[in-house]
């Protein structure tokens, strides 16, 4: 267990720790499906999980076509409104000299909760790392801040910019 998954229970104001957590998964949930079940995203290659809390049981969903052992696009993710995951965003790992680095990139992909299925969408207009992703009333997602990789600096540099992704 990766420890500090916990679920909140509404009706006590109470916090208790998940039991049998996966253990390669993140701990930020990225959507809360509408019968109750939350999607984490882990960035890795071993896939992501989606929580049931009526049951307990955890359920391994295939990584997105976009992550790999070099690479994951899922930085930043929230539920659409027409039902579908969006995540954006992430690390390329780079073989340098004289020493690997990691670069940002501007992957996308949606995941259908009813298949359990990858799909890839367009990229962002700019590679991020760290950034926010809100859902807006007309069905777009704002996506903005973050971090972008510089590589006349070699190094990681604020966004001050924002973008929309429209279904």
């Amino acid at each position: 267990m990766t420890g500090n998954v916990n679920l909140y229970h509404l009706s006590t104001g109470t916090w208790s720790a998940i039991a049998n957590a996966p253990s390669h998964h993140g701990t930020t949930p990225y959507a809360l499906f509408p019968n109750g079940n939350v999607f984490l995203a882990s960035g890795s290659i071993f896939g992501d999980d989606i929580y049931n809390p009526s049951t307990s049981q955890w359920t391994n969903v295939a990584p997105p076509p976009c992550t790999n052992r070099s690479q994951n696009c899922e930085s930043a993710g929230a539920l659409l409104n027409a039902g579908k995951v969006l995540v954006a965003g992430g690390v390329t790992y780079v073989n340098a000299q004289p020493y690997p680095i990691e670069e940002t990139n501007g992957l996308a992909t949606l995941l259908d909760p009813s298949t359990l299925a990858w799909t890839t969408t367009g990229s962002m207009n700019k590679s991020r790392i760290g950034e926010t992703m809100t859902v807006l009333l007309n069905g777009q997602a704002l996506v903005a801040g973050g971090q972008t990789f510089d590589k006349h600096l070699g190094h990681l540099v604020e966004i001050a910019s924002a973008e929309l992704y429209t279904p």
